[in-house]
């Protein structure tokens, strides 16, 4: 009833240390006659990598939670 639609394509796989991963994803979105694509591609892939996403909230600002 709200016209959305979402769609996740995988493209061609690649092998890495025995476990499968997509080399491209196309995400295809539309509401209300208007479209939206992402078309990821995937040259290196670290498989188990260490990430980190340090980050601190600013002065004057304040932490929000969303309950799920």
């Amino acid at each position: 009833s709200d016209n959305r639609l979402l769609s996740v394509n995988y493209g061609e796989y690649q092998k890495i240390e025995g476990d499968d991963y997509p080399s491209e994803v196309l995400i295809l979105t539309s509401e209300n006659n208007k479209k939206t694509s992402i078309e990821l591609k995937f040259k290196k892939i670290d498989h188990n990598a260490t990430v980190r996403f340090p980050f601190t909230i600013p002065d004057g600002y304040k932490e929000i939670v969303l309950n799920k």
